[in-house]
């Protein structure tokens, strides 16, 4: 009778204790991008809650695409190329040293 109680199986298999893992990160994640983001309405902020709270793994990516895809559209076009893409290596580093040169000035006299 003891070694019964010690062999049985687990309640659920591994995969959907993977699975549950998953999805309450993906929710948590939504959770946080969602209370951080203006949805306008409240039937908007009513209709991504339910989307994030019912659909447990396809909500919050739906969720995530949707909020990028906005937030980019929001931001203007493609992002531009960075400093280090449009100059020279040595062009880079004398940029650099100019503005550490520079912070420390304005450290000085403030």
């Amino acid at each position: 009778m003891l070694e019964m109680l010690t062999t049985t199986a687990p309640l659920f298999p591994w995969w959907a204790r993977w699975l549950a893992l998953v999805a309450g990160a993906l929710f948590i994640g939504a959770l946080m991008i969602f209370a951080q983001t203006k949805h306008g309405s409240s039937g908007q902020t009513a209709g991504w809650f339910a989307l994030i709270a019912l659909l447990p793994i396809l909500g919050p990516i739906i969720y995530f695409v949707a909020m990028t895809v906005r937030h980019r559209s929001q931001a203007g076009s493609t992002p531009g190329k960075g400093r280090s893409e449009t100059m020279a290596p040595e062009e880079v580093a004398e940029a650099q040293r100019y503005e550490q040169t520079r912070r420390r000035e304005k450290g000085g006299r403030a």
